[in-house]
């Protein structure tokens, strides 16, 4: 996982550029799922809502040893650790939290869902703060989710970082 200190303006706009034109864009065969519907009144996708939540679980090192065969750390990143996790599921952005140590890490990303399972993660949020894996591994991956009782299960389907597989696959408790 990468926790980057906020770079200055210059560094935001040379980042923005690089981000465009080499994370994601274009160069990952990641499958994508059937467009989500979108809300005429809105404009919006619309987000299954058996999907939007607040969830936890732990990973664990079994997790992290699992994508080992993909792991490719670059400077400044670290292997996660395991431990407690939060997942916060909104209509706009899927939220990935680890609370400890203190300050929590938040990692933020945008993407589609569809009801019939499929997860689309599209790029990062806000990747001056924080992200799973460097610049040189796509943002964008694939997951499939199914809800069962008071829980989700996501699954890997296409995801080039380890760190975030490692994170994300697995079976979240619904908190809220």
């Amino acid at each position: 996982m990468r926790v980057r200190p906020l770079p200055s303006l210059a560094c935001i706009g040379a980042l923005a550029g690089l981000l465009t034109s080499s994370c994601g864009s274009g160069q990952d065969t990641t499958p994508t799922a059937s467009p989500p519907t979108t809300s005429a009144a809105s404009g919006t996708a619309a987000v299954p809502r058996d999907l939007l939540g607040t969830y936890e679980r732990t990973v664990t090192r079994a997790d992290i040893t699992r994508t080992t065969g993909f792991r490719h750390e670059g400077p400044g990143q670290d292997v996660p650790s395991p431990g407690p996790a939060r997942l916060v599921v909104a209509r706009s952005s899927i939220t990935f939290v680890v609370p400890t140590p203190l300050p929590p890490l938040s990692i933020e990303e945008d993407y589609t869902a569809t009801a019939n399972g499929h997860l689309i993660i599209n790029g990062y949020a806000h990747p001056d703060v924080g992200s799973f894996c460097g610049p040189e591994i796509p943002q964008n991956a694939s997951y499939t989710w199914a809800r069962t009782g008071g829980a989700i299960e996501l699954r890997s389907v296409r995801d080039r970082c380890a760190d975030r597989d490692s994170s994300l696959t697995g079976t979240w408790r619904r908190t809220e």
